[in-house]
């Protein structure tokens, strides 16, 4: 869902492996983003370096799970064992090691999705402004 810089790579290397199951799909709706993250068993996240990464909390929002690169922003949206996974970045075994648990094992799935539930939830309004006003008083 959406675009990046490695698009056409990403394409080419689908459309070598014959991955028939692989579906770029451009941006879409807010509407159909929701959609789509709340039937995903889990999202996947490479990036070398995020912001912040609010994809990620999006995702689990939806009840998705988040596989992430251990790098700044990433790892800082995902917590490792409760709201996701993480893997060190460029180590694609151990990428292919999560994803592979995370499809086989539907406990540890369904306790991610439940953890990256409560985690989203707890990103309101009034819990950003209760910890400024902590910060302010520090």
């Amino acid at each position: 869902i959406g675009k990046g810089d490695d698009e056409v790579r990403l394409k080419s290397i689908a459309k070598k492996l014959k991955l028939k199951n692989v579906i770029f799909t451009g941006f879409v709706s807010e509407a159909e983003k929701r959609k789509r993250l709340q039937r995903a068993w889990f999202t996947v996240n490479t990036s070398m370096v995020e912001g912040w990464s609010i994809t990620n909390i999006e995702a689990n929002a939806c009840g998705a799970p988040v596989i992430g690169s251990n790098v700044p922003g990433i790892k800082d949206s995902v917590v490792d064992g409760k709201t996701g996974l993480l893997y060190k970045y460029g180590d694609h075994k151990e990428l292919a090691k999560k994803i592979s648990s995370l499809i086989k094992n539907k406990r540890l799935r369904t306790k991610l999705q439940k953890g990256a539930i409560d985690w989203a939830n707890s990103f309101t309004w009034e819990n950003a402004a209760k910890q400024f006003l902590k910060e302010m008083k520090d």
